[in-house]
């Protein structure tokens, strides 16, 4: 459901209708990163629930694998960079993708 290009309007209409009664898990918001439109589903689900948001080693390895890893990437380092956590296995997705160099250079920046 979350991984779809209708993401962020699946998140919108969750949010709306349930609330605080959203479960915001891991597989969720690996989910949501994964996703072409993965930027703005995430900007909106940090603005509703950042707290329940958890930056993990997988969430920004399913980031950096994305066509929009890049911006995605970007909305984590301003929003949450201290919890970006750069390990192999992100590095190896990062090579993976189209934007690699300039996630690589984004990165290595910070």
């Amino acid at each position: 459901m979350a991984g779809n290009l209708s993401g962020k309007k699946v998140i919108v209409l969750l949010l709306k209708q349930q609330g605080g009664e959203v479960k915001v898990t891991k597989k969720v918001v690996k989910a949501m990163v994964g996703n072409l439109s993965g930027k703005k589903v995430m900007a909106l689900l940090l603005k509703q629930r950042g707290d329940k948001v958890k930056v993990t080693k997988e969430v920004v390895k399913a980031a950096a694998g994305n066509l929009s890893g890049k911006e995605v990437i970007v909305l984590f380092l301003k929003q949450r960079g201290g919890e970006v956590k750069v390990t192999k296995k992100v590095v190896k997705a990062i090579t993976g993708n189209l934007s690699g160099k300039e996630v690589i250079v984004l990165l290595l920046k910070q």
